[in-house]
């Protein structure tokens, strides 16, 4: 929220969060025990946050939509739907992510049952 705060006091414009995403090696868990879903909610709080200091928040756009060749490679996947490689057919497949974005979308933000369900990790 912090970031968002000295963006606006430094623009005076509307923000517009884009591209903002989280990779894992391979979709496998990272070591620091943080998730997709939890690092979505914990982005959605820091934009409501934003939002009731008065900071005009115009949205939210995760990256990405889909794992992607990303410096020639899958490695690091980024996507809310991710993409089979290994059997050469591209299938796409949701990841346990979408149904948090799609909570987050639907109210507008971080529910508390999301807050209690997908807290950071410590």
């Amino acid at each position: 929220a912090r970031t968002l705060e000295n963006y606006y006091h430094d623009f005076h414009l509307p923000i517009l969060v884009a591209e903002n995403g989280f990779a894992t090696h391979e979709g496998q868990p990272r070591k620091d025990g943080w998730t997709r879903e939890n690092y979505l909610v914990a982005h959605a709080e820091a934009l409501e946050s934003a939002r009731r200091r008065g900071i005009p928040v115009m949205g939210y756009m995760h990256w990405t939509l889909t794992d992607n060749w990303e410096w020639g490679t899958y490695g690091s996947r980024f996507g809310l739907w991710s993409v089979d490689i290994r059997h050469g057919d591209y299938t796409r497949r949701e990841t346990p992510a979408v149904a948090v974005y799609r909570e987050i979308v639907r109210h507008d933000g971080a529910t508390p049952e999301l807050r209690k369900a997908f807290p950071p990790p410590r």
